[in-house]
């Protein structure tokens, strides 16, 4: 059948299905007799085909994704929440029991479920302790879709609402598709740990470093601390992989973050204040010092820190973001013959959407000015396998639509560029072992790799 008619077709064969619901319940059947008269209760479509179907007093839809915005890791090295994770979602019945269950195990997701019923959701990963979690919620539509049940709550410590804390909250709303969320998967392992398994040495100019890869924030005492001693020991471990040679002795540290100061705030400001900030007025590209560094403890070194606040596309994006101004600062750093060499680490919370769009954004106007499809391969690798330094790619998942125009747009503001991003599945190098492509550096580990000689 042709993929057109099939997406005219579900719809209307959907909304006879909730006619039959409703002719049911009519009948004295009870809501969670009509919801199994649906055969499915539960539905899950693409983003493509959209809204939720049949009648919308009985019908409420979500965006999910699981695992998104996670900022928690697992006691597992080099893991994350985003491995392997599944939501599954279970509905009660008037006898009490659950059933029956749907998993989403990739997103994202339009999910349908029937008003008034009320879900029990588990988010399952066998790489955290005591998973999985569980949240109850009814669903209630209007402004907030849904809502939390059986007396679970964000702080509530009971058996059935373990997962809550970790979940979108009621009426949160998705900034793409403009669906109430119920994202689950922020789920703590021992975030004490940090794991760097995305950060890549992603340029080496000059004697400067740069890096890319998730938040260097952990968890310490119920506070957010910055992750120095980890972070530097990761990204000391990415150049001896990568280029086979360490950190130098001394070098002038930036940390730019391109995270939110809303809900990942307590991040934001761990990271600010431990390069000295005392103002709770932090202003987005704005370095802290605002002028010269500060002694990075157990080190010969310095540093500093700027917070430059990336976008979605729907709140300004790319332009807003002022994201060529920040590509000039990383790359009149990396182009400069500094006396004393810099490394610079930039980062949002996952270290891939973001962290992306400024990745590309950089190779473009840099390395790759000549072939934006390989700046746009080579901006989406990271370690998937940091243990047996394997490369992948993060697309076509990352980074999400709304990050990744504001890689199209700074590509448009260059007419003698060739906006290609069409390469969503060639990996860097032969058979994804070339670990650092600028081989014309005649670097230990450097290969020839997307026409670089």
């Amino acid at each position: 059948m042709h993929a057109g008619k099939a997406k005219r077709i579900l719809p209307s064969l959907l909304n006879i299905c909730f006619l039959i619901a409703l002719i049911l319940m009519g009948a004295g059947q009870s809501l969670s007799q009509a919801a199994e008269a649906i055969s499915p209760a539960f539905e899950t479509t693409s983003l493509i085909e959209g809204k939720c179907v049949g009648n919308s007093t009985n019908c409420v839809s979500f965006f999910v994704s699981p695992a998104q915005n996670c900022k928690t890791v697992s006691t597992v090295a080099n893991k994350t929440f985003y491995d392997n994770m599944t939501t599954s979602f279970s509905m009660l019945k008037e006898d009490g029991s659950f059933g029956p269950t749907y998993p989403v195990t990739t997103g994202p997701k339009f999910v349908h479920m029937l008003n008034g019923t009320i879900w029990k959701v588990n988010t399952l990963n066998q790489s955290f302790p005591g998973s999985p979690y569980t949240c109850m919620i009814k669903v209630v539509g209007g402004e907030n879709g849904w809502d939390y049940a059986q007396d679970c709550s964000v702080s509530s410590t009971s058996e059935n609402c373990t997962g809550c804390a970790h979940m979108s909250t009621p009426g949160q709303v998705d900034n793409n598709s403009g669906f109430v969320m119920i994202n689950s998967g922020c789920v703590e392992g021992n975030p004490a740990i940090a794991s760097y398994g995305h950060a890549y040495l992603l340029d080496y100019k000059n004697g400067n470093f740069l890096f890319r890869g998730p938040h260097p924030t952990v968890m310490k005492d119920n506070k957010w601390v910055f992750d120095q001693k980890g972070l530097l020991a990761a990204l000391k471990s990415r150049s001896m992989a990568q280029l086979g040679k360490p950190l130098p002795d001394s070098y002038i540290f930036v940390d730019i973050s391109l995270i939110n100061d809303t809900g990942e705030g307590p991040m934001l400001k761990a990271e600010y204040t431990h390069f000295n900030g005392t103002s709770s007025n932090l202003k987005p590209d704005s370095f802290q010092p605002a002028t010269g560094t500060v002694p990075l403890s157990g080190t010969n070194s310095t540093g500093k820190f700027l917070w430059w606040q990336m976008l979605t596309e729907g709140n300004g994006g790319g332009n807003a973001s002022k994201l060529p101004g920040l590509v000039d600062y990383i790359s009149t750093t990396m182009n400069n013959n500094n006396k004393t060499p810099y490394v610079i680490y930039f980062h949002c919370s996952a270290g891939e959407d973001r962290t992306g769009e400024v990745a590309i954004s950089y190779l473009m106007n840099n390395r790759m000015s000549e072939d934006i499809n390989a700046a746009y391969v080579y901006g989406t690798t990271i370690f998937t396998d940091p243990a047996n330094s394997k490369l992948g790619r993060t697309t076509p998942k990352n980074p999400v639509s709304s990050y990744f125009q504001g890689v199209k747009w700074y590509c448009s503001q260059n007419s003698s560029w060739s906006c290609d991003f069409s390469d969503t599945t060639t990996v860097p190098g032969d058979q994804g072992t070339c670990l650092y492509p600028w081989s014309k550096d005649k670097e230990q580990n450097a290969c020839v790799w997307a026409g670089q000689n």
